[in-house]
């Protein structure tokens, strides 16, 4: 059997089996490499986030417009308005 395919199948160069080797080693590092660097970015950009945040002395600091009072009467506490009602199904 190795005689009849050994007649019509070209044979490779010797170096070619440990140049492939060599180069399917390399690209799975770099696939594993880059899987690591894409968790690392994921998880950098979750607690970057959180952090970049502002909190809200310094939203109100660079908020220039004055404070606002809205007043209203505690007497309509026992009543909600309609659009906070809702149909419970």
């Amino acid at each position: 059997m190795v005689e009849l395919v050994g007649r019509y199948v070209p044979r490779r160069p010797r170096w070619r089996r440990p140049v492939s080797l060599v180069l399917t080693g390399v690209g799975y590092v770099l696939l594993v490499g880059a899987v690591v660097a894409i968790a690392l970015a994921a998880l950098v950009l979750r607690h970057s986030r959180r952090r970049s945040a502002r909190d809200a002395v310094r939203a109100l600091e660079a908020d220039g417009r004055r404070p606002a009072l809205h007043l209203r009467a505690f007497v309509d506490d026992h009543t909600s308005p309609p659009w906070t009602t809702c149909p419970r199904g």
